[in-house]
C-alpha cells in the first residue's frame, strides 16, 4: 500500500474513487487470501479491520484514530467481517455445485464431526438466510448478500449521525465521480466526513461555535435552496442525497439542478470561509460555481 501510496494513491494525488478502486483490485485480495474457508475470532477480525482501515486513511488523509465507516459507505467498500461472511458463503455455495467427482464432493458424507471446520462454515448467517439453500440459483445468491450487507448498513446508520446522514442504499456516492473541480469535490467529501465544519471554533457571526447545525443556519442553507429548515438529515445532504446515480437519460431535472447545485455550491465555499478566516477564498467564487456539473447534464 505504501508503494502505491508513494505513486499517487493519497489524498493529494490521483482522485478518491481511483484510489478505492486501485485498493480493492490489488491491496484487499491481499487480505482476503484464505478467508472464504477460515474461521476467525473477534481478535483476528478486529486485526484485519485494522490492516484495511490503515489502508483507507492512506487514501483519504485522515489521522491515525478517525473512522473509516463513512469514506467505506461513499466507496461502496464493505468492512473486512462482511467480506469474510461473503467469500465464506460463496464458498459454501458453490461446494454444493461442484461435479460429482470432485475430491470435496466425495469427502463431503464423510464429514460428521460438528467440530469439524465445514461445519462452522454451513453457520454462515448469509447461508442461512437463504430459503432453499440447496437449489438456490445464483440470483438469489445475490439478493442475500444484498440483504445482508443493507441490514449491516441499516445498523450502522442507527449508531452514527454522520453515515445516517448519507445515501440509505449501497453503491458509490456520485460525490465521488460527477464532474466537480477538486476544491468542489474535496468540500463535499469534507462535509460528508464531519470534517467541514470540523472541530467547533467560534463563528464569525459571533454567537454560537461551528457546529454542522449551526453554519447550515448560518449561511440561510435551507432558505437559499427553498428547502423546508425542518428537511431530513439536512438541508444540504437532502440535496447531496438526491445526486443521480448514473447519467440521466433526459433533461427533465434540468431545471432543478441548474437552481440547485450553484447556490449548494456557493453555500460550502461559504462554510469553508466561516471555518477558515484567515484563509482568503475570494478568486474560488469565481470558479467554484458547480459548472462542470451542469455541463454534464443531457440538454
Amino acid at each position: 500500500m505504501r508503494a502505491l501510496q508513494s505513486l499517487g494513491v493519497n489524498h493529494t494525488g490521483l482522485s478518491r474513487l481511483l484510489s478505492i478502486r486501485l485498493y480493492r483490485q490489488f491491496i484487499r485480495p491481499q487480505f482476503e487470501y484464505g478467508l472464504a474457508i477460515s474461521c476467525f475470532n473477534i481478535k483476528q477480525v478486529a486485526v484485519l479491520e485494522k490492516a484495511q482501515n490503515t489502508c483507507l486513511r492512506m487514501i483519504f488523509g485522515g489521522h491515525s484514530t478517525s473512522s473509516t465507516s463513512v469514506f467505506r459507505h461513499l466507496g461502496n467498500l464493505p468492512s473486512m467481517r462482511e467480506r469474510i461472511l461473503t467469500l465464506g458463503f460463496k464458498f459454501v455455495y458453490r461446494a454444493f455445485w461442484l461435479p460429482d467427482e470432485a475430491l470435496f464432493t466425495l469427502l463431503r458424507p464423510v464429514l460428521t464431526n460438528p467440530a469439524h471446520q465445514w461445519f462452522k462454515l454451513l453457520a454462515n448467517p448469509i447461508w442461512l438466510s437463504l430459503s432453499n439453500r440447496q437449489n438456490a440459483d445464483s440470483k438469489a445468491c445475490k439478493h442475500a448478500i444484498r440483504s445482508f450487507l443493507n441490514q449491516g448498513l441499516s445498523l450502522q446508520r442507527s449508531q452514527q449521525i454522520l453515515l445516517s446522514a448519507c445515501r440509505p442504499s449501497l453503491g458509490v456516492d456520485p460525490i465521488l465521480w460527477l464532474p466537480m473541480t477538486n476544491y468542489e469535490r474535496s468540500r463535499f467529501i469534507r462535509w460528508r466526513m464531519g470534517w467541514l465544519p470540523g472541530r467547533p471554533q467560534p463563528c464569525s457571526c459571533g454567537l454560537h461555535t461551528t457546529s454542522r447545525h449551526h453554519v447550515i443556519e448560518c449561511t440561510g442553507a435551507a432558505i437559499r435552496l427553498h428547502l423546508y429548515s425542518t428537511v431530513q438529515p439536512n438541508p444540504i445532504d437532502y440535496v447531496l442525497n438526491m445526486l443521480p446515480l448514473k447519467t440521466p437519460k433526459n433533461n427533465k431535472n434540468n431545471a432543478f439542478w441548474i437552481f440547485t447545485w450553484p447556490i449548494l455550491c456557493r453555500i460550502m465555499l461559504d462554510i469553508e470561509q466561516i471555518c477558515l478566516p484567515g484563509v482568503d477564498l475570494a478568486d474560488h467564487a469565481a470558479t467554484d460555481r458547480g459548472q462542470l456539473f451542469l455541463n454534464w447534464l443531457p440538454k
